[in-house]
This record gives structure tokens, sequence and C-alpha cells, in this order.
């Protein structure tokens, strides 16, 4: 056995070994774990930059939203469009469509790499530089056909848009004036080696916000009554401005034949000839949301049918009783006609319900009641979410959200680009400091004389009660036509205007002046007492037809009542028509609908062209103070209104209690119908069948009469610019992508399916 000495000694120098090997052993550890931190501290940059890209193509689609909607506010009144202004992707006109262009270069598209503001401990932790970015916007331009019937035009086409627009004519017709794709790039300087880059893509809408671009819009009634309520079928859209302690802001009944409609199939058939359906400009056809329209199937008429209601949804917004849908369970309705042999149909479903701050699913029990089995039928059931923004009530400062304020004829307004503190006061007045050609002018003062045999006012007697056939009536039976002059919007004076009614009947009074019996008779048929509006003269339509003032309307003020006057008995119902544009003011005094009043439409003209409402016969009857707007409201027994075709903005409320078909566009305080259930509305109403509302907007809202109050604000905000729901994606970049290689046609790397 070899001695304890000699066995220590062989082992001399192990220890140095083991502490080489464990030191080589941590050194590569370390190493490695070195490498993993740059790794992980890469791929954090890396990640840090990718969101900065991210947040930069953002900030870079916001920019293009904005200087979209400068470049269309920009234009003229009447002429907005993104196809021919300096907002347009860079091309030579008419641009091609269908592929992306980069948009007119904007300046401060690069956000400039920054130090930190402060030197605190968290900013020195962390890189102490912002790398800052760059943005590049391309745009594509939308077709008309795109728009609204995309998946029949082919494989280059697969987006489902269902979307109305605005033909950019006379510059482009097939192109839309108020819609764009808007792809936004964001390039940012990561970690070295490694630049982040990032792609957002949205389609923006132009909107008008003009009250006249919908259907019926209400503030709310006395106290917190709701703002429409009663039994009604209402085809269109429906805006409630309401308050925070409003309960409930909507609420109908009526059960199946009533509530909310996307389409005008309840107009039809119609034994009116021609029928109402052919005086409305058919809607543009769209595809509707989930629908295949390949060929062209299942394309559909569309309203555009919204409610949109402000409000507090800790209180209900809507109510709906009696198994009254908003909606129908269907992608189109049945067929329906306008005389001749085209197959029409509308859309089944409403494009959307929008009330307040929105609520989480399920949220039944509090902003919505839905009673004796009632639903809403909506696209992707989205009648939960918030409304996107305020209604229009300009200007913007009145716009308080603990107090809203409702438009009225006394706010300011912007006109052919003039600022009024009052449209009435000082828009609307005496030909402005224009001197009269008769004494007597239209947009100022009273419009008519004292030339009846009674010494009152023919046309004041004649508006006061149109064809009254009651006992006990003015019997305005005569004839006659009075000619003034009126300034236009931009401050020339009209020398010449008229008004006339039932042109041609001979006077009941040898007194009877300005007045033309035996000619200037209005063609081919006197058979319905007929109000016209003319420039120079009756012979020639107000409005955009008329070749010597185009999109003039009539603007006169009138002092006493507007009357379609209450029957006797049923036999003495008539139709009363009108042709040509005018806009009316009533100083506070009733308007009373109690006989049919519709646009003129010529017997041999059975499609009604080019005698269409709006776009050719329009009324607009606009009410100050607290006179009521009264449709189809005292009719004896179970007579009924047979149709109202008008605009009318009231500053008080609108009640419509029996059977009737309004057609056009309303604005009230609150809408009553029949049956209502809010104090404010002053009772339910009587008679057989319920009244309906149909909404007969421009399709081309560019059209809409500048003149009427609160059309524009002084913050120019007459257009709301955003992007459309459900059309916002990030688009799926591949590792090797680099800056503007995406394609510039439509591919799987953005789209919409």
């Amino acid at each position: 056995m070899a001695p304890m000495k000699t066995l220590f000694r062989a082992e001399r120098g192990s220890a140095l070994l083991i502490s080489l090997v464990m030191i080589v052993v941590i050194t590569v550890l370390g190493l490695a774990l070195f490498e993993l931190g740059q790794i992980e501290g890469q791929q954090s940059g890396a990640s840090l930059s990718d969101a900065r890209a991210f947040e930069v193509a953002q900030a870079g689609l916001e920019r293009a939203i904005r200087e979209l909607r400068n470049g269309f506010l920009a234009d003229a009144y009447g002429s907005e469009s993104w196809v021919d202004g300096v907002n347009r992707p860079i091309c030579v006109p008419a641009c091609e469509t269908g592929v992306y262009r980069q948009m007119t270069p904007l300046l401060n598209n690069t956000l400039p790499e920054t130090a930190p503001a402060t030197t605190s401990f968290i900013a020195l932790s962390q890189t102490g530089r912002d790398p800052g970015g760059t943005f590049v916007i391309e745009l594509k331009q939308v077709t008309v056909a795109e728009a609204n019937n995309p998946i029949s035009q082919g494989a280059n086409y697969t987006y489902p848009y269902g979307q109305t627009c605005i033909p950019s004519a006379p510059a482009n017709a097939t192109v839309c004036a108020n819609l764009m794709f808007v792809r936004s790039t964001g390039t940012v300087n990561g970690p070295p080696g490694y630049t982040a880059i990032s792609t957002v893509q949205a389609l923006v809408k132009a909107n008008s916000t003009s009250f006249f671009a919908g259907g019926l819009t209400a503030n709310v009634g006395g106290g917190n009554d709701s703002a429409v309520d009663g039994q009604a079928l209402i085809a269109g859209s429906i805006g409630i401005l309401g308050t925070d302690t409003i309960t409930p802001a909507f609420q109908i009944a009526g059960g199946a034949t009533a509530g909310m409609r996307n389409n005008w199939a309840a107009l039809w058939p119609d034994t009116n000839t021609p029928p109402t359906l052919a005086r409305l400009t058919p809607r543009q056809l769209i595809c509707p949301t989930g629908a295949n329209c390949g060929g062209g199937a299942n394309l559909v008429e569309s309203l555009g049918a919204e409610l949109k209601i402000y409000g507090n949804v800790s209180h209900t917004m809507v109510t709906l009783n009696g198994g009254t849908d908003l909606g129908i369970n269907a992608i189109q309705t049945a067929i329906y006609g306008d005389g001749t042999s085209t197959v029409r149909r509308g859309k089944g479903r409403i494009d959307g319900v929008y009330v307040a701050d929105g609520c989480p699913v399920p949220c039944l029990s509090t902003a919505f009641s839905l009673n004796g089995g009632s639903l809403i039928y909506v696209d992707t059931n989205n009648y939960t979410k918030p409304y996107p923004d305020r209604l229009p009530k300009l200007p913007l400062h009145n716009q308080l959200y603990t107090a809203p304020f409702y438009p009225t004829t006394d706010d300011s307004t912007v006109i052919a680009g003039a600022t009024y503190a009052s449209w009435r006061a000082n828009f609307f007045v005496g030909a402005r400091g224009v001197p009269p050609l008769d004494g007597v002018h239209a947009n100022g003062g009273t419009c008519g004389a004292s030339y009846s045999s009674s010494g009152g006012d023919v046309i004041g007697d004649a508006f006061a009660s149109l064809d009254d056939t009651s006992s006990g009536g003015n019997q305005i039976l005569i004839g006659f036509c009075h000619q003034f002059s009126f300034t236009k919007k931009d401050g020339t004076v009209v020398p010449l205007a008229e008004i006339c009614w039932k042109r041609g009947v001979n006077s009941v009074s040898a007194n009877m002046n300005n007045m033309y019996p035996g000619f200037n008779v209005l063609t081919p048929s006197l058979s319905d007492p007929t109000l016209e509006f003319g420039i120079p003269s009756c012979d020639f339509p107000s409005g955009p037809s008329n070749a010597a003032a185009p999109s003039t309307p009539l603007l006169f003020q009138n002092w006493g009542q507007f009357n379609t006057k209450q029957r006797g008995v049923v036999s003495n119902q008539r139709t009363i028509q009108y042709r040509g544009w005018a806009i009316i003011l009533l100083q506070g005094n009733d308007i009373n609908i109690e006989q049919t009043l519709q646009t003129t439409c010529a017997t041999l003209n059975p499609t009604c062209l080019g005698e269409r409402f709006p776009e050719d016969n329009l009324l607009v009857l606009i009410q100050r103070g607290s006179a009521n707007t009264d449709i189809a409201f005292n009719n004896p027994g179970t007579d009924r209104v047979e149709r109202f075709m008008a605009y009318v903005f009231s500053e008080n409320r609108i009640r419509a209690w029996r059977q009737t078909n309004i057609v056009g566009s309303l604005r009230g305080q609150q809408i009553c119908f029949r049956n209502n259930s809010a104090s404010g509305c002053g009772g339910s109403g009587h008679g057989a069948g319920i009244p309906g509302f149909y909404q007969a907007s421009f399709i081309d809202s560019r059209q809409i009469p500048e003149e009427l109050p609160a059309s524009s604000g002084t913050s120019g905000d007459r257009w709301l610019v955003n992007v459309v729901p459900r059309f916002w994606m990030v688009c799926r970049r591949s590792p090797t992508d680099t800056l503007l290689t995406l394609p510039t046609t439509p591919t799987g790397t953005c789209q919409y399916q």
C-alpha cells in the first residue's frame, strides 16, 4: 500500500483543472446569456419599431383623411369631388380605376428623430430617443359599379362594398365623387439592420351633414318625452339629438305593418296615375352585406336607413312594442314597381343602430326594450354600437353635450361664402338692400298684395286655404299669377319670378288684377289645381331644369298659414299639385295638410322623367316659433291624405295621426304619430290605418339647396369625412416586403372578404 503522501501527490493540479473547466463553462454560459440578451433586445427593439411603424401608418391615414376632407370642402358648394381636385391620386385625368397611385406629396410626412423631454430614470433606461419615421399615402378611386355591385365585376373587384355613392358627373360619371380607398405605409428605422414597415388601409367616405340628407330628425319633446313616438311605418333614417336624460328617445308600435324599413316597397301598389314611385328617382342598386350578387343577382335599392340617437344608455333609448320590428329578416323585399316593366326590390335589413356611447352585449335590459316579440334586423347585428358622431347642429359652439340646442332659423350660417349671423334676419330678408321692382319682395315682407275684391291678400288667402271647398271657407276658386323679384344666394337679383295658382282658371271677381285668364295655361291638364314656381314665368319652373337660373329655388316669406284645407265631407277630397323649386318661410303660422299635395307629372309621361321629386320639383316649408305642423291630423271619419310630398323644417312639433303617405324629409323638435304616449304629442289620434313616412332625399346630396337654414356652419363642416365601418384593416406584408412594394392593384395582401 502506497503511503498517503504519495496519493496526495498524484492528485496535485486537479483543483486547477476543475476551476479552469468551471471558468470555461461559466464563460460559455455567460456568452450565451449575453447573446440571448442581445437577441431579446433586438427582438424587443424590433417589436417596438413595429409598433411605432403601425402608429406612423395610422398617423398617415388620419393625415390623409384630413387632407381629403379639406379638399372636399374647398370645392364650391354643389361640386365637391375627389375626382377632379388636388387630393386625387397622381395620374392624368381621367385617372384609371382599380389601382393605387401615390397621393399628391404631403408636406411634413416625416416624424423627426427626437430626444426625450426628460432625463428621468425611466427615460434613461429606454433607448433615449424616438427614432421617428415616415409615411407614404396611396389612393385608389372607386367606381360607381364597384361601390354598388362589385361581385359581378370579376376577380379584380371582389370587395362587397354595398355603398351608394355620388357619381362625379360631369367630370367622370362612372367614378364616385365621395368614396376613396386610402393606403398608408409607415416606416421606422429599428435596431441595426432592421427597418419596420406597416401598412393600413381603409375606405373613406364623405357624408352630408344636412338634415335633409336623411329622413326624420328630432330633438326632444317636453321634459324627457320621446323625440319620435307612436304608431308608424318609417322608411328611411332617423336621427335623434336627445339629451342625457331622455327616456325613451325613440318609441314606436303598430305591429307587422309598422316599424322601420330600408326601402320603398310599402309605396306599391299605388292607385295614383302615374304612381308615387314614378315621381321618385330610383335609388342606386347595391349588393347588401352577406349576399352574393354575381351576375347582378340579389341587387337591391337601399335608403341607407340608420337609427342614430344621442343620449345615455343607462336610460332606455329604444322601445319597440307589439311585435314592431326594425328592418325585415330578408336580404331583399318583395317585388315592387313604378309603372314600368323594371323589377325592383328593396334592402331588407337596416344599415345600423347607433345609441349614445354604445353598450356591451347583452344590453337589452337598459338601452333597448323589445316587447311583444319585436326584433331588430340590422347588418352584422350592430345595434349596440356607439353613435360615431353627433347629428349636425351648426354652428359647433351650440353643440354642448350637457344641453344640446336644436337648430333654429336664427342660427348663423355660411351661404355662398358669406357668413350670416342669423339665417332669418340676415340672409332671408328683403333683397338685402336691393330696391324692389313692385314694392313686394319674396325674401322680405309679404309675397302678394291686396288684389282681391274683398281687399285681402290673394296669395296669402290661397296659401292659407288651398282649394278650400268646405262650408264657410275662403273659396279660393280663382286663378292668378303674381310676379315679383328676389335675391339669390350670391347676392344677385332675379328681376322677374312668378307664383301661379290654378293658372288659366277665370276669376269670379271682376276686380281681380295680376292674373292671366285665357292664356299661359299649364299643359297638358288642369284636372288638378296646381301651384307653380317659375323664373321668369311659371312656364319655366324654377330649379335645376331652368336654363335662366339653374338650381335656383324661389325664396319668399308667407305671413299666413300654409293649408290644404280640411275637407267637410269625404267627397270633397282633391289632389293639389306643385312644380318647380320653392323655399317658403312661414312666420310663426301653422302648416295643415289635409288634402293630397304632390308633384306634377304629365299623364303622357309614365316614368315622370324630368318631373321627379326632389330633383326637379321641390317644396320646402320652414316654420318658425311655436306653430304646429299637422299632416293628416283632422280629417273626418276614416278619410285619409293619400300623399304629402315636401321637406319640412319646424321649430316645434310635427304630428301625423291618420293614415297618409308622407314622402320627403321632416325635421322637428318632436315627431308624433298615431296613438303616441308622449305627453308633448298632445293625444292619440284617430282613424283607420297608420301613417307612413318615406325618405326621399337627393341621391347626389350636393344638390341640397344651400339656401336652407343651418345648411352649413362657420366651422365649414357641411361634410363629415370618416372611415366606413367594416373597411379598415392592417395589410398582410411578407418579411421581404420593402417600402412601396405592395402591388398597385387590389390583391390578397389588402382585401375585404
